[in-house]
């Protein structure tokens, strides 16, 4: 199992009234491409899990606002 790194790149208000910033970083394991399994859900996990900030819920799970690099 791969161990991944999630950052978030650019700091932005959510539509719940918080906020993401660039400072945010999280990490995960994945046995595949993390973007691919679930439409990103274990990146959304670990932030959910880590900042208790949905993602995917405020529209900002992509990759132009997280990146994702695999560790090791």
């Amino acid at each position: 199992m791969a161990l991944y790194q999630a950052t978030i790149t650019k700091d932005r208000p959510l539509a719940d009234g918080e906020f993401i910033e660039s400072w945010m970083t999280v990490q995960f394991t994945c046995t595949t491409d993390p973007w691919t399994l679930e439409q990103g859900k274990p990146i959304n996990d670990a932030f959910r899990q880590s900042y208790d900030i949905d993602l995917r819920e405020n529209g900002v799970l992509n990759r132009m606002i997280v990146r994702v690099e695999k560790v090791k």
